[in-house]
């Protein structure tokens, strides 16, 4: 499967109308773009403690088995809470998810066009039948762009969809255009529209992307460096 998609678990911590503060388990979608590196939308990582990401079809009910954890994650710098402008996060994983870690099999990431295609796919596991398994929706972006986002005519998204991943195919593989960022809401009723909003990418989107995958990197090459010269060290003073 080109597509990687993966769900999330997200453990939160947040204060409460009363002040006080309280955890919770929210349902986020995302895609794997590199062996250890997902893919999501940054507002699905605010007040999070920690990830946990599935590949299963079913994100399971116990939370335990099945799931690579993390607690390193970051999002846009410029992304902003109030309007999701720049919604792109990224959780880094301690190693990878052993069914998907086929190589060279991770979607390309290109900027989006209007003039790619007129038919997209959309991945994302909200909750449909009280169940949060991975859903697939066939849609058509419109070229209306508002606030730096793309919309389309789609009453299928649910909670638990964002941070999914729209792909074009093209020649047989799946190219990554952008994001699933949420439902449109009534500005004053605040119920669900029947369009959704896709993030897409742009050349700086996707530059940021890559340069915090090569710092990380470059922080975990280091890490493990230091780490071996600290066991090198402490076994010398063992044997001394």
């Amino acid at each position: 499967m080109g597509e990687k998609v993966v769900g999330l678990i997200l453990n939160k911590e947040f204060k409460n109308n009363q002040g006080n503060y309280q955890s919770a388990k929210f349902i986020a979608t995302g895609t794997l773009i590199q062996p250890q590196v997902v893919l999501t939308a940054a507002h699905c990582l605010k007040d999070t403690l920690s990830v946990s990401v599935t590949s299963e079809e079913k994100i399971p009910d116990n939370g335990q088995s099945g799931f690579v954890n993390s607690r390193k994650f970051i999002t846009h710098p410029n992304y902003e809470n109030t309007n999701h402008r720049l919604d792109f996060g990224l959780v880094f994983l301690p190693h990878a998810i052993e069914t998907l870690s086929e190589p060279n099999r991770f979607p390309e990431l290109k900027s989006f066009s209007p003039e790619i295609s007129h038919h997209y796919i959309r991945y994302g596991y909200g909750e449909r039948g009280k169940e949060n398994r991975r859903f697939r929706a066939e849609m058509n972006y419109s070229l209306e762009n508002k606030d730096g986002f793309v919309l389309s005519e789609d009453a299928t998204g649910v909670y638990g969809d964002s941070g999914g991943p729209v792909f074009v195919e093209q020649d047989s593989s799946f190219v990554l255009i952008g994001i699933h960022t949420g439902r449109e809401k009534d500005s004053e009723s605040r119920e669900l529209k029947n369009r959704s909003f896709m993030t897409p990418f742009t050349p700086a989107i996707i530059i940021w992307i890559n340069k915090m995958i090569n710092d990380y990197r470059l922080k975990l090459a280091y890490f493990l460096i230091n780490k071996s010269n600290f066991r090198k060290s402490l076994r010398a003073m063992q044997q001394s």
